[in-house]
């Protein structure tokens, strides 16, 4: 696991720059975190900072080899630990779009690493046979159970983003971003929960 250099962003109408070393990212997702120089608000910098975790989850998950059991949720939740930290360092900028968006990339990733690991179900056996059916459905309820903790917490971020939309409503006009993230019920989706 890398350790992110955290530093923090100036207030708006100073030069900015990311809260992430670039040295500490995977390489794919270092020019992610640039900045233009003459940035004078905080937006480009949380777009960068976002960016790279985004990617420094998508590389470090990938990299593993996965099988349905217990440790490789372990494997993935350590995985994603550095995007976390920086998906939470971006909420607590202050900024409330930063926030709201934050939120949003960490429900995506739990609810991507949800289906993710669902993926790993065998697939029916050929010929069906009842054995063979009851067997790959137990496999089923066996990683249906052991994704269910990602699926609760994309549901609660998602809820932080609904909440965060109402809190700060001047955020989403005009902001198609905001808006998309707003609107994205995927956690409703993810936990079988429909919308009415």
């Amino acid at each position: 696991m890398c350790a992110l250099v955290l530093a923090s962003i100036p207030a708006r109408g100073g030069p900015v720059r990311t809260m992430v070393d670039p040295r500490a990212l995977d390489a794919h997702c270092r020019a992610l975190v640039e900045v233009p120089l003459d940035a004078r608000t905080i937006d480009p910098a949380i777009a960068a900072d976002l960016s790279a975790a985004s990617c420094l989850a998508e590389e470090r998950t990938r990299a593993l080899t996965l099988a349905p059991c217990q440790a490789s949720v372990d494997a993935l939740n350590e995985a994603i630990e550095p995007s976390l930290g920086l998906y939470d360092a971006v909420a607590g900028t202050g900024d409330p779009r930063g926030a709201l968006l934050a939120e949003h990339a960490k429900a995506d990733l739990y609810a991507g690493l949800a289906v993710r690991f669902m993926a790993l179900a065998p697939p029916l056996p050929e010929p069906v046979t009842v054995g063979g059916l009851e067997e790959q459905q137990q496999a089923v309820a066996e990683l249906d159970r052991l994704a269910q903790p990602w699926r609760d917490r994309a549901a609660a971020a998602f809820a932080e983003v609904e909440r965060l939309g109402a809190r700060y409503p001047a955020c989403a006009p005009h902001d198609p971003v905001v808006e998309t993230a707003i609107a994205d019920r995927r956690g409703e989706r993810t936990t079988g929960v429909a919308r009415r």
